[in-house]
């Protein structure tokens, strides 16, 4: 009888153990579903007549004016980076790229100084991404940057924060880019040298903007090589560090690294404030360098032109 007991007793709580474990997988799952008052390309721009594209990780993709050939294929770059970015930083359900025809005249809801068009811009709370299709070759840029802003925005809202932190979000997205564009390894080369001549940054010193309004022809990327390694090395939940004293080691530690890489040695070699003096230096050589081989060349040039022609009737025909 005893055992039977322990049977109905060990049965008993087996069952409440898996309710509970039911209840917290659902609270995660609502913690990290929550819920986005979003808006389409219809709803935020109704003067224009958009058209339905397709979507991909959450993302729909409308076009204004434009052939259905081309608009296959923004789905196509806007593909490039949607689902990495959907499944790293946050979901991306609801929201909307925009791409218009570059004779239209959107509504800039406040992004832009006024009298001046939108080329390229995100509105957060409202998940939507426009872009002008003038600049074509810069729309696959255009959405890793949008939407990575999007995805930061949710995860910060999610964790309960008021918004996601600067220069961070500037990184983040500026990695994401890089990687869409397929120029990290650039983008690593060019941060290891930009952040070893300058002093520690601050991590958290503002917000993002609600809305942001950007040249696409010049998307910085500056921080997204940085960022890479740091997300390589920590893993994607390093993002949600808040500690600038974390931040300065990070950089630290990937100094160290690009200096193992290019000189076999980890140690520094005077600080930002030496890389400044070195870098400074080298420029100076180097045009003194250059003075020196071409000033030759520039008296012998002058030398030669006022030599007196062999022809003694070559001034009086002229």
């Amino acid at each position: 009888m005893l055992a039977l007991d322990r049977i109905v007793f060990m049965r008993n709580l087996v069952g409440v153990a898996a309710l509970l474990i039911v209840g917290l997988a659902g609270s995660i799952a609502s913690a990290q579903s929550v819920p986005f008052d979003t808006e389409s390309c219809a709803s935020f721009f109704p003067a224009q007549p958009w058209t339905t594209v397709g979507a991909v990780a959450g993302v729909t993709v409308e076009t204004a004016d434009i052939a259905a050939t081309l608009g296959e294929r923004i789905l196509e770059d806007v593909a490039r980076s949607a689902s990495d970015i959907a499944s790293e930083i946050a979901p991306l359900d609801g929201t909307s790229v925009c791409v218009f025809n570059a004779n239209y005249t959107v509504a800039d809801h406040g992004v832009v100084g006024e009298g001046q068009q939108i080329r390229a811009a995100v509105f957060l709370p409202e998940g939507i991404v426009v872009h002008n299709v003038a600049y074509l070759k810069e729309i696959d840029d255009g959405a890793a940057y949008g939407l990575s802003r999007i995805a930061l925005w949710r995860r910060a809202k999610t964790a309960g924060e008021s918004g996601f932190p600067e220069p961070l979000g500037s990184f983040v997205a500026g990695r994401n880019v890089a990687t869409v564009t397929d120029s990290i390894r650039a983008a690593r080369n060019v941060d290891s040298s930009i952040l070893l001549a300058r002093p520690p940054l601050g991590w958290v010193v503002a917000e993002q903007r609600d809305a942001l309004a950007w040249n696409p022809s010049s998307i910085s990327q500056f921080g997204g090589g940085f960022m890479d390694w740091a997300i390589s090395e920590y893993g994607i939940d390093v993002i949600d560090e808040r500690d600038p004293q974390v931040w300065d080691a990070n950089v630290e530690e990937f100094l160290a690294q690009a200096r193992f890489e290019a000189t076999g040695s980890r140690a520094a070699s005077g600080g930002w404030e030496l890389g400044v003096i070195a870098f400074a230096a080298s420029i100076v050589l180097t045009a003194i360098t250059a003075f020196i081989s071409w000033y030759p060349k520039l008296k012998e040039r002058r030398r030669r032109k006022t030599r007196r022609p062999t022809d003694p009737g070559y001034f009086e025909s002229m």
